[in-house]
């Protein structure tokens, strides 16, 4: 039985490699931009991100260890490159994304993302609770180890839900960052409580698109429609990657909740640079790694065949005899 669970779990993890690259061949046809990854000096604490694993990347994540990213929200499409990421030291068959449970409906991805076992949300923590712990459990008991990207802020950064949170903000008395939501601190508190012991690292990812400016919101611009159908995609995709240990972060809820929004406030900072420079790399305390990521459509048909040769191999050996 042990056997057959580990079996269906590699099959799983090779599915899900097989789909990310999928992925990263649409986008290289339809929106072939670069990522431009920045790592700050929290990288390399305890000889992780030292070490090159491949032309132009390097190791950020643990190997052996499970982990946690979380990332603001900006775009549809943000959780791809998050994704890709993660690629670039071959975890992308050990991801598991939070997503709001109506994406589990989109023909095909959909289907895919229920079948990898992603977590979808109903953005109710009533309604979500099971789910998770459902989802925790998996990952604590799993022999090989997981990703686990959050969208702390719930939802993409719109002129509609920066209104309801600017609202939220303004009742409650906090201050409101220029560039994100206010991070929904209940449910992410949830799974570090439950993760802790089988986690060593958190990793913060700040996602910034060229091509948008700082009045302007990247939902609008960069919609799926835009992106697939018009050619409209930023032609740089900017990640600034910093890592907490687990033991660092606060267990008491409410100073839990204090400590989100102040890194969501220091991440607010990183945008305005951001959209002041055109990159994360300039800023200081984020001199260690920075590298750029072509995604070309040739890399990316090699990969594609990797995946059909062997279908196609044994094709032709039932046609032959």
């Amino acid at each position: 039985m042990a056997v057959s669970m580990r079996a269906n779990r590699r099959f799983n993890i090779q599915i899900e490699r097989w789909f990310c690259t999928v992925l990263g061949f649409i986008l290289a046809i339809s929106a072939p931009s670069e990522l431009v990854i920045s790592c700050d000096d929290s990288i390399t604490e305890g000889g992780v991100g030292s070490e090159k694993v491949f032309n132009k990347t390097a190791k950020i994540f643990p190997s052996d260890d499970s982990f946690i990213i979380i990332a603001n929200h900006q775009v549809y499409t943000d959780w791809v490159y998050s994704w890709i990421i993660a690629k670039l030291q071959n975890l992308d068959g050990n991801i598991k994304i939070t997503l709001k449970a109506s994406l589990k409906n989109i023909p095909v991805f959909g289907w895919g993302m229920r079948f990898f076992e992603f977590i979808f949300l109903e953005r109710s923590w009533d309604l979500d609770k099971s789910v998770l712990d459902k989802g925790l459990k998996k990952i604590i008991r799993s022999e090989y180890p997981t990703a686990l990207l959050l969208f702390p802020e719930g939802t993409t950064f719109t002129n509609r839900t920066k209104t309801k949170s600017v609202e939220f903000s303004e009742k409650m008395g906090l201050p409101h960052p220029n560039h994100l939501l206010i991070p929904r601190s209940t449910g992410m508190y949830h799974i570090l409580q439950q993760l802790r012991g089988n986690v060593t690292y958190l990793y913060d990812f700040t996602i910034g698109y060229t091509g948008v400016r700082p009045d302007e919101f990247a939902e609008d611009k960069y919609t799926l429609t835009n992106i697939f159908y018009h050619g409209e995609y930023p032609h740089q995709t900017h990640v600034n990657i910093r890592r907490f240990k687990l033991d660092d972060i606060p267990t008491e809820e409410s100073q839990f909740t204090i400590w989100l929004q102040e890194k969501f406030h220091e991440k607010d900072e990183l945008l305005a640079n951001f959209y002041k420079n055109g990159t994360f790399h300039q800023q200081p305390n984020n001199t260690l790694q920075h590298f750029t990521i072509k995604n070309e459509i040739g890399t990316s048909i090699l990969q594609m065949m990797q995946i059909w040769i062997l279908p196609i191999l044994i094709y032709l050996l039932f046609s032959i005899f």
